[in-house]
């Protein structure tokens, strides 16, 4: 069972930069999924990695051709919602902004800007020091380069793949379309294979999370040695361990996946300790 930390009820929200709840039914954000998001850990009152996060939201705006909002608009509306001390949860979302009917896209229109801030969910101890259940989704994840890596509003796939479970188990593993590991429904995915991790290069689908970029860049550090590479799901169940990553929970290992378990591996503690997260 899932409990919240520091319960904001309702939830505090700011539409471009003002204390507000309600967007035009006309914005693409809904219409279409026209838009992006990143959803920020707070701890202690501070956004865990703020500048990776606004940086993929800049990167996003730039592959859907949506204006960029700002850093400093951005940080003003973090400052504006959350106390010292504050654990919780930022959800910042860009749409398009409102629209006449049709595809069409207006260069010039401008985006809305919304910053949610919510209550912390507090994780069972057990999955951190055991592991969680992992069940692999009918639903597959389908390829198009010019969206993968960024976190943008079109999350269906996501939606109907966790409609395939209930709460035996904790986070569903996605393929693409070819059948190879792509990666969770909120997170992604790692292997370990001896000195050496392995996670799936995600050119055609899937989102570059923040987490595993900072995987990416500090596991030398930890003696080990990373490889973006596709797999398929017999070489995850033949792996040494397996984690999945996200910007809330961090690091979870992986108990089960089908007839296969695993014991929690060495590195997930050190990988916890260097990512920030409590251990």
């Amino acid at each position: 069972m899932l409990t919240a930390l520091n319960v904001i009820s309702p939830p505090s929200v700011l539409i471009n930069g003002k204390p507000c709840e309600t967007l035009s039914v006309l914005d693409r954000g809904l219409q279409y999924g026209d838009g992006l998001f990143e959803t920020i850990h707070i701890v202690d009152g501070r956004c865990q990695y703020w500048g990776e996060h606004v940086d993929r939201l800049e990167l996003g705006c730039e592959k859907l051709g949506i204006q960029f909002p700002g850093r400093v608009d951005l940080s003003k509306d973090a400052d504006s919602l959350i106390r010292p001390s504050q654990m919780g949860v930022l959800k910042i979302i860009v749409t398009r902004g409102v629209s006449n009917r049709g595809f069409r896209i207006n260069p010039e229109n401008p985006p809305n800007r919304v910053a949610l801030l919510a209550a912390q969910l507090q994780y069972p101890a057990k999955y951190y020091s055991e592991g969680v259940e992992l069940v692999l989704c009918k639903q597959r994840l389908g390829n198009s380069p010019q969206l993968a890596g960024i976190k943008h509003l079109n999350r269906l796939e996501q939606v109907l793949a966790r409609r395939e479970w209930d709460d035996e188990y904790q986070e569903g593993l996605l393929l693409d379309q070819f059948g190879r590991v792509a990666e969770g429904t909120m997170s992604n995915v790692f292997i370990i294979e001896g000195q050496c991790l392995i996670t799936p290069a995600l050119e055609a689908c899937g989102v570059h999370g923040v987490i595993r970029e900072q995987i990416i860049r500090k596991i030398d550090t930890l003696g080990m040695r990373i490889k973006q590479e596709d797999f398929t799901k017999q070489r995850l169940l033949e792996a040494d361990a397996v984690f999945m990553t996200n910007s809330i929970f961090g690091v979870w290992p992986v108990h089960s996946f089908e007839k296969r378990s695993w014991e929690p591996h060495p590195l997930i503690p050190r990988l916890l300790a260097t990512l920030g997260f409590p251990t």
